[in-house]
């Protein structure tokens, strides 16, 4: 069976496809199962009833979607809650929402630093900003509150993709395996990301070993996202 459990539609900033378009993609590459994750970055500064009207929004988009293709597409009402614990009291409001099926976890920026995609690597400290990278996802998966946690090498897509430094995840095995164990004893799953496929990386966010490591660790749930924002 074929599913993607990561996936934006307009209600994302960085994302103008109807979710519609999305759906009849899906359908026609033989997709059974998606699931709508619009961003929800959090910071200290979110503007409250603008989130929540726009994840209200994008909860009403899918589930018009599902009912209009029951029986060809199954559609999960998720959401990519980015950040939570840089603004912890609105994530707490979020995870609340009884219509979301499905919350993927991700840390797209660390503590006050910009999303990794504007960062210029060669003015950064990147082992130091990776070890910061994982140490915040490390206390957000022992915050829990949420379903699979999302492209864990997410920095890898730029550090060495875009710019080309050679980074040896190896060099943060204690910080990863204490993220894939937490996961694990809590039942939470790790996405593969299939999205670095297609770009300089050539791999999977995270790569197989971390992949094959979190099942060593006693991981038994793994979810599939393309992380598409276009059809």
């Amino acid at each position: 069976m074929l599913t993607d459990l990561h996936t934006h539609c307009e209600r994302s900033f960085d994302c103008e496809v109807p979710f519609s378009v999305m759906c009849d993609t899906a359908v026609e590459c033989g997709v059974k199962v998606i699931a709508l994750t619009d961003h929800c970055d959090l910071n200290m500064e979110s503007d409250e009833a603008e989130i929540i009207e726009n994840i209200r929004l994008s909860i009403a988009d899918a589930s018009e979607q599902g009912k209009r293709l029951q029986g060809s597409l199954k559609v999960i009402r998720g959401i990519e809650l980015g950040q939570p614990l840089h603004n912890q009291s609105l994530a707490e409001r979020i995870v609340k929402i009884e219509e979301l099926d499905f919350i993927l976890f991700s840390l797209h920026e660390v503590m006050n630093k910009q999303d990794f995609y504007y960062l210029d690597y060669n003015k950064e400290d990147v082992p130091s900003l990776l070890n910061q990278y994982f140490d915040e996802i490390i206390e957000t998966v022992k915050w829990n509150k949420f379903d699979s946690l999302a492209h864990l090498t997410y920095p890898i897509r730029y550090i060495c993709g875009e710019y080309g430094i050679s980074v040896d995840l190896l060099d943060y095995k204690e910080k990863i395996d204490e993220i894939l164990s937490i996961l694990a004893k809590n039942g939470k799953a790790l996405e593969v990301n299939s999205s670095g496929l297609g770009m300089k990386i050539k791999e999977t966010l995270p790569p197989e070993w971390i992949i094959k490591r979190f099942r060593e660790l006693g991981g038994e749930y793994i979810t599939v996202g393309s992380d598409s924002h276009l059809p």
